[in-house]
């Protein structure tokens, strides 16, 4: 048996999307998998036979004794690294997965990585962050999210190298987790979500109410979330009270999951949630808006649908907005969500959808996850062709193989050119420009077989 253990210390949101790596490590093969993350409530992975073992971090603990020191000092002092360490199940590991750029996690995998364990994911050394393929790709397009178009738990199945698994079941319906129950025809239930780890992506009060009265035909519908003071306003002001139910800070995440998959729909913002929607096989509509690019990290679901800001500065930086107002949030009306459910559950023809896009995720054996759109402007095939690409080197059975792609702006220009090589079969020029920029002549490894084969 191969043991493999699996560190991701982030939040919720981030940790759920790494689920279709972890049911695709754990399918047809015989592996013990140890997953390591933040002491968070997120046992319903190990309940769904995802991973075998959990091993939680104090991340409080951990920011206290440890950020403010180097590498060096905190081994030295190493009292609660050992706590971490004498959890696990087994001393050393076959295979490490490391899905953050911290400091503590590049220290957990000197502990317990074999010294001939094939480790993936970035590493510290000498206190310098030495990124691989994935996180060189997500750094160079942190700023300029648009260019990316491939989902982050689609990156992370980058690191199966081997392609032992399939896009079509990375995710099943919940008819085949061990917590789900037989999904009854008709059922008239949506779960709605009102809160959001980012406040500068939360709807108003008002835009809940309207939503919640426009929907009232629907026989139960249940609000979730965190913000308890938001939930008992927006209850106060809703018309027909009695198919309403209050589940706000209410839940564990295994109630909220069993809750899901007895649902019609959920509907959310960009909130940790919304993954678990997906694990559970309900329908989804997301309201993606500010940061939240729902092409990286939206819902890896066939079940998926979203609306998004039609406007060219969507999706703007993590931390800074350039708008002082958050224009693209107004853009979100209850009437045209409410459409956009009718759409998804009634199967309503097309709507008005007024400085927005409503678009629905797919996932195939071919082309992986895209969000194809039904109303509103269409993605540029120019975009697609660079995911193509993109995902071409990414998924290159070659683990050494360092994916480099230097600067945002370098790497614009770059698939441009790619793009406008390959339509015109013009591959000598792209390599001539490659050539020409010395500190870029990595790039000629990503070219493929036929480009770099031109004549």
């Amino acid at each position: 048996m191969k043991n493999i253990a699996v560190i991701n210390l982030l939040r919720l949101g981030d940790l759920l999307q790494t689920v279709p790596l972890l049911k695709s490590l754990k399918n047809g093969e015989n592996v013990n998998i140890t997953l390591i993350c933040a002491d968070i409530d997120i046992d319903i992975i190990a309940d769904l036979g995802f991973v075998d073992n959990i091993v939680k971090v104090d991340l409080k603990r951990i920011a206290n004794q440890f950020y403010k020191r180097s590498q060096k000092t905190f081994i030295a002092d190493y009292n609660y690294l050992k706590e971490i360490l004498d959890q696990l199940p087994f001393h050393i590991f076959d295979t490490v997965y490391n899905l953050n750029s911290l400091v503590l996690n590049s220290v957990l995998i000197d502990y317990i990585a074999k010294k001939e364990a094939a480790v993936f994911g970035p590493r510290f050394k000498e206190e310098k962050l030495i990124k691989d393929k994935l996180f060189s790709y997500l750094y160079a397009i942190a700023d300029e999210k648009k260019e990316s178009m491939i989902n982050l738990s689609e990156l992370y199945l980058s690191y199966l190298t081997d392609r032992k698994w399939s896009h079509n079941s990375a995710f099943q319906s919940g008819n085949d987790c061990i917590l789900a129950k037989s999904r009854g025809k008709g059922r008239e239930q949506i779960v709605i979500n009102i809160s959001t780890g980012d406040k500068v992506r939360e709807f108003t009060d008002d835009f809940y109410v309207d939503l919640i009265n426009k929907l009232s035909s629907f026989k139960k519908i249940i609000i979730v979330g965190i913000d308890q003071f938001k939930s008992e306003s927006i209850m106060k002001r809703i018309h027909r009270k009695g198919n309403v139910s209050n589940l706000v800070a209410k839940t564990t995440i295994k109630q909220l999951y069993e809750i899901l998959v007895e649902s019609e729909l959920f509907i959310s913002p960009d909130t940790g949630t919304i993954h678990l929607a997906a694990i559970s096989g309900v329908k989804i509509l997301g309201l993606f808006n500010i940061s939240a690019y729902y092409q990286l990290t939206g819902p890896y679901s066939n079940q998926a649908y979203f609306l998004s800001p039609d406007i060219n500065c969507y999706p703007c930086e993590e931390f800074y907005q350039s708008c002082k107002n958050l224009d693209c949030r107004n853009f979100f009306k209850s009437e045209i969500v409410a459409d956009a459910v009718a759409y998804i559950v009634h199967g309503k023809k097309e709507f008005f959808c007024d400085r927005l896009i409503f678009s629905k995720y797919h996932l195939d054996s071919r082309n992986g996850g895209y969000a194809e759109t039904i109303i509103g402007k269409k993605v540029d095939n120019d975009l697609l062709n660079i995911r193509k690409f993109v995902k071409e080197m990414l998924f290159k059975v070659d683990t050494d193989f360092k994916f480099n792609c230097g600067n945002s702006i370098f790497w614009q220009e770059f698939v441009k050119i790619y793009i406008a090589g390959r339509r015109e079969g013009n591959y000598i020029d792209l390599k001539r420009y490659i050539k020409e920029n010395d500190r870029y002549l990595y790039l000629l490894e990503l070219l493929n077989t036929e480009l770099l084969s031109a004549n």
